[in-house]
């Protein structure tokens, strides 16, 4: 099984795909004309054999930096 996408609701389509542009390296693969829907160019995604449910994870070796990385794109630490 692939995993095909998740939506995020967000009041600022535009201004999200910067901040995931900049904060993890994802390129804006289609923003519509409205600003109003948009999507991140991710590669490839497995499910591998998860009968239900859905996890986002961001994979990475130095998570200190990555975390550091987002909160100064602008993601607000809360935890």
């Amino acid at each position: 099984m692939k995993f095909g996408y998740a939506i995020v609701y967000v009041d600022d389509v535009p201004a999200v795909l910067g901040f995931y542009r900049r904060a993890f390296g994802f390129q804006t693969r289609f923003l519509h004309e409205s600003n109003q829907y948009g999507e991140l160019e991710t590669g490839s995604t497995d499910a591998g054999s998860q009968p239900c449910g859905i996890e986002i994870a961001f994979v990475t070796a130095d998570v200190p930096a990555a975390f550091a990385k987002a909160v100064g794109a602008g993601a607000l630490a809360v935890a």
